[in-house]
């Protein structure tokens, strides 16, 4: 009888971080579903569309993606909450999309670079030539 508590309880210990890593899984959509608010999501994408009008092109799926988070936000969490794999297929699907659509953003970086003087109009020649080729 010891042996066989002392195995389930060996059991149970190994079991379990794997049975709390799934918990955290569907906990994590379930609040990312919950705090994704389809309107700040427009306005973000529509504040990138047009501060980088010629360089920002979200996936042409992103409205669809928004409109079906609307309306199967709460059915999805719902399902998420019942452990449905249904749901979580979806959720994850649907998260991915609108995800894709802000990280189109264009990115910027600023370079602060020291040159002396006596190099400085070449160098101007050089960033120009990279400028142009790669811009």
């Amino acid at each position: 009888m010891k042996r066989l508590i002392t195995a389930l309880l060996i059991v149970s210990g190994l079991c379990s971080p794997f049975l709390l890593s799934a918990q955290d899984s569907w906990q994590s959509l379930i609040n990312r579903l919950t705090y994704y608010s389809p309107e700040k999501y427009k306005s973000a994408i529509d504040n990138l569309k047009k501060k980088y009008p010629d360089s920002y092109h979200p996936d042409k799926d992103w409205e669809k993606a928004l409109s079906e988070l609307k309306t199967d936000k709460e059915t999805l969490i719902s399902g998420l909450k019942a452990k449905d794999p249904k749901a979580e297929k979806q959720a994850k699907k649907l998260l991915k999309q609108l995800d894709a659509a802000l990280q189109a953003e264009p990115q910027t970086v600023r370079v602060s670079v020291t040159v002396p003087a006596a190099l400085e109009e070449d160098f101007r020649r050089m960033v120009a030539a990279w400028v142009k080729a790669h811009g």
